[in-house]
């Protein structure tokens, strides 16, 4: 079970098994097609559940084909293409890739900025890492109007003592605000 989410889960490191999955999103994507008629407009699209930044690059581009062979995909930033990813494995290239296929909103699996909670749900994630993977998305976005982030969080009010919940919150709107400067935080 997911100590995040309470999701049933399956925890693999062998990347090898991720193409099996990606064969059946294809299979899934052809037969959706069908049954909604192919060409059918995509407006909004969403990718999430701590899959799409474990996939390979090609991965990503295999499933983004499929997808745009059996719907009509916009490819002007009009369409609310939303993904979630893992900080921990979201480089400048899975940027890259990402935004090649339209997606113009991120949500990044923070979890908590308080690394004893982060040993609880067992996803240990730097601040660091979150704020750089939100940063490298948004140079990319550049001449878009506002590429949207997101934070999904579990902040533990078991740690909350000595101001951490007060570090908590200017962390996730520093990651929020797009790096713009934060002078205070009351709560």
């Amino acid at each position: 079970m997911c100590y995040y989410c309470a999701c049933n889960k399956v925890v693999v490191k062998d990347r090898n098994r991720a193409q099996p999955y990606v064969d059946d999103v294809v299979l899934e994507l052809a037969l959706q097609g069908k049954l909604f008629g192919e060409g059918c407009a995509v407006d909004q699209l969403h990718w999430g559940g701590g899959m799409p930044t474990f996939l390979s690059d090609e991965q990503m581009r295999e499933i983004m084909a499929a997808t745009g062979q059996h719907f009509a995909l916009k490819t002007d930033d009009t369409g609310e293409y939303s993904i979630e990813i893992d900080p921990r494995e979201a480089n400048a290239g899975t940027i890259a890739v990402l935004r090649d296929h339209g997606f113009n909103r991120i949500s990044l699996g923070v979890q908590d900025f308080d690394e004893r909670m982060q040993g609880v749900v067992k996803r240990i994630q730097r601040y660091a890492e979150n704020k750089g993977s939100a940063d490298l998305f948004s140079a990319s976005c550049l001449g878009q109007d506002a590429p949207t982030r997101a934070c999904a969080a579990i902040s533990a009010l078991i740690y909350s003592k000595d101001g951490a919940l007060k570090t908590q919150v200017q962390h996730f709107l520093r990651i929020m605000l797009h790096g713009k400067n934060l002078q205070t935080v009351e709560y």
